[in-house]
């Protein structure tokens, strides 16, 4: 140990005599370290911990799977939800929430409020506004009843300068008035984006009129509660299947299976095959990234290496051991490399933090500080650091041969050394696959544009439409859909107009699809789009089998009976049967007659009229 201490106090006093190549070489190496520990921080941040900073352990978040298969895992219904929490003995403060897009105040910008329920800000440890005040138990009881909304601080100085007065003030959500009655905190976790929270019984003002309180079987609540002292998330999940199971005896064949994470993004059922991706997609490059930096370190002290052979010879002609002085050349760089590491560690703790309050200030900001994770990832680093811009040098320093050295006939770097070949070539290498990395992601862009989706996408124009019931009705909204058809229809250039709920490619949501007599629960996850009649012939959708719809199939009031499906769904359903006059069932237990088969834009989907 004293031999250690005896070679740091050294390498110090000869680091201070060459300010110059030490501060160049903190700053190369703090580059690579600090820009890999910032952006390693931000996924850890984002994806391996829950957004709860308020004992995270207890932390969970629930997702059911409503068929016998489980093959996937979303949202929770109302009935259900309130089942578990009334029920639930592993599990307590259980809360629940929705994300909705809604206007503010009339402008064209879309905000996400979250519709939650009344306990969601005790979930995650507030139990104080900044201004005014949570919401109340009662405002959650009654659908409909509490216009009543909470606003984060960084909305409120955003968009209303800081007023002081903005409690009991009225805001619009989708032309809806709602009265603000509470500031939540700065950095307040349980939020996305804007920062608005609504009461979830206020649900059938942001869903067209449809009441998932009366609808209480389908499912559309996030749920996430914290576990009892005692309780561990295996024995949470065999609780909540307990009372799953009862349930399911509401809603014959039905069979409900649940999924508890550590509400992390990573765990998430739908993420987690394509989040494991996310650390070496973004990392791998970061750390090509050091190796560049390294290697540039390790060729700037190769040349110091080369005018210190003569030392290394007088050393090892008194008897100094390769090893100590293998040992001593590593400090030479470690203890720069150990300076980086530490500023490197300030930068992990700000640098997130600034790029989202420059890129994103009404993002939420998902608790960020490093942790063991990080700390171990920037010791890994740190070290591997160390190594690839120390071993080459020392290697070079202790090549030596003591007769020319002593004589004074190896001063000098040749032309031809083997290590700075080695480092010329990778550093050629490595830069060379970043370049080509960030060229290939610059034209995947243009590949996915420049590609044949299989629909119109050169003289097709989509515009969003935003229809509010209320103030409208069934009626006026058919009505204005018609009087806008017509009127765009006599516009100079226009060819047809159609309407969808979903564009291609965008998902409409899950809904199942059952052959007749096959039990409810067992039949195929599927999208469902509603469209008019004319959408195939907008967009260009080639029609493989059968017809498009006409307008005699589209009911004066209700649901149609006839569909049409993708050329997938038609294989998985009936294999190489003509599906034309074949049936399916969806989830209300509606029986749709099949018209025709399209080319598939994206995966097992049908339409109706």
């Amino acid at each position: 140990m004293g031999a250690v201490w005896q070679d740091l106090r050294y390498v110090l006093r000869r680091t201070s005599r060459a300010p110059l190549l030490t501060l160049t070489v903190i700053l190369a190496l703090t580059a690579g370290i600090g820009l890999n520990a910032a952006i390693f921080t931000m996924i850890d941040g984002n994806w391996f911990k829950p957004r709860a900073e308020n004992d995270p352990g207890s932390f969970v978040q629930v997702f059911a799977g409503y068929d016998s298969k489980a093959a996937r895992f979303g949202s929770i219904s109302v009935a259900d939800y309130l089942a578990f929490r009334a029920q639930a003995r592993s599990l307590t403060n259980l809360a629940a929430w929705d994300t909705i897009q809604a206007t503010l105040d009339g402008h064209d910008e879309h905000f996400v409020p979250l519709l939650v329920t009344c306990n969601f800000f005790s979930l995650y440890g507030l139990e104080q506004a900044k201004l005014g005040r949570l919401f109340l138990p009662q405002e959650c009881a009654t659908s409909g009843s509490a216009p009543v909304a909470i606003m984060s601080e960084e909305l409120w100085r955003h968009r209303y300068g800081a007023d002081p007065n903005i409690v009991g003030r009225v805001i619009n959500l989708n032309q809806y008035p709602f009265t603000i009655i509470g500031i939540a905190p700065a950095d307040f976790p349980g939020r996305l984006r804007s920062g608005i929270w609504i009461p979830y019984t206020m649900q059938p003002e942001f869903y067209r009129g449809e009441d998932y309180f009366q609808k209480s079987a389908s499912p559309w609540l996030v749920v996430e509660g914290r576990l009892k002292p005692g309780y561990s998330r295996s024995a949470a999940r065999n609780d909540l299947e307990l009372i799953a199971s009862r349930q399911d005896r509401l809603y014959p064949g039905r069979k409900t299976s649940v999924i508890l994470t550590n509400g992390s993004a990573i765990e998430a059922p739908e993420e987690r095959p394509m989040g494991f991706l996310i650390v070496p997609m973004v990392m791998g490059p970061m750390l090509l990234l050091l190796l560049v930096a390294c290697a540039n370190v390790a060729t700037l002290l190769l040349a110091r290496a080369a005018a210190r052979r003569g030392e290394i010879a007088i050393r090892l002609a008194l008897g100094a051991g390769r090893k100590r002085l293998l040992r001593m050349l590593l400090l030479e760089v470690m203890v720069p490399t150990a300076l980086a590491a530490s500023i490197s560690v300030y930068l992990a703790y700000e640098v997130p933090y600034a790029l989202l309050r420059y890129m994103a200030p009404l993002d939420p900001h998902y608790p960020m500080r490093p942790d063991w994770l990080v700390v171990g990832f920037l010791m890994a680093v740190t070290l591997l650091a160390s190594l690839v811009a120390g071993l080459a040098p020392a290697r070079e320093s202790l090549n030596v041969d003591l007769g020319a050295a002593l004589k004074g006939q190896q001063s000098g770097l040749t032309a031809r050394s083997r290590t700075h070949r080695i480092l010329a070539v990778g550093q050629i290498a490595m830069s060379f696959a970043l370049v080509a990395g960030a060229v290939m992601f610059v034209r995947q862009r243009s590949n996915i544009i420049s590609v044949d989706p299989g629909f119109e996408t050169e003289h097709v124009l989509i515009a969003p439409l935003d229809i509010d019931v209320p103030p409208y009705t069934a009626d006026s909204a058919w009505s204005l859909y018609h009087t806008l058809e017509q009127r765009v229809l006599q516009l100079p250039g226009v060819r047809t107009v159609s309407y969808a709920s979903a564009t291609p490619f965008e998902d409409p949501g899950a809904d199942e699809i059952r052959l007749p007599g096959q039990a409810k629960g067992r039949g195929l996850q599927g999208s469902m789009d509603f469209v008019s009649p004319k959408f195939f012939d907008t967009l260009g959708i080639s029609i493989i089998r059968g017809r498009a719809f006409e307008n005699s199939d589209v009911p004066a009031r209700g649901l149609a009976q006839v569909a049409v499906v993708s050329q997938t769904l038609a294989r998985v359903l009936w294999n190489d049967e003509d599906p034309i006059g074949k049936v399916v069932e969806i989830s209300d237990g509606r029986q749709l007659f099949v018209l025709a088969s399209v080319y598939e834009l994206a995966g097992p989907t049908f339409s109706l009229p």
